[in-house]
């Protein structure tokens, strides 16, 4: 089960479409991983705090940035998956900073690693669509 959770976030290899389309799953996965933490951090942050309602709506606009990045690396748009490789390095760098050095290194493999893969995803399908349009 271990292998099997890091060979999805973390592929070695992506030798066929299959593969590379595991890869932007992976992407996806990672997109609604970090969209789902980061609602329910806002709607935490409203149900505690009613005084602090700013840091509430700016965790609702970065769920609904990490929602469309997370629909756009479905969609197998490269920079969706670009932006949400950037955006989750972001992340787990502030929770390094912040001390959570444990969060940041269980973050970071579904996030960092599933973005990746879903950039090497879509480049490897775009290539393969490529070759087999001027075949």
């Amino acid at each position: 089960m271990k292998q099997d959770f890091y060979a999805f976030f973390l592929p070695t290899r992506i030798i066929d479409r299959s593969a590379a389309a595991r890869a932007v799953a992976a992407g996806a996965v990672a997109g609604f991983l970090l969209a789902i933490t980061s609602g329910l951090a806002a709607v935490i942050l409203l149900y505690k705090d009613a005084n602090d309602h700013q840091r509430a709506f700016w965790l609702l606009g970065a769920t609904a940035l990490v929602t469309a990045i997370t629909v756009g690396t479905w969609r197998r748009i490269l920079s969706a998956a670009l932006l949400g490789l950037v955006l989750s390095v972001i992340v787990v760098t502030w929770e390094l900073q912040r001390g959570q050095i444990a969060f940041a290194i269980v973050l970071g493999t579904p996030l960092v690693g599933g973005f990746l893969a879903a950039v090497r995803g879509i480049v490897a399908l775009k290539k393969w669509a490529r070759r087999t349009q001027f075949d």
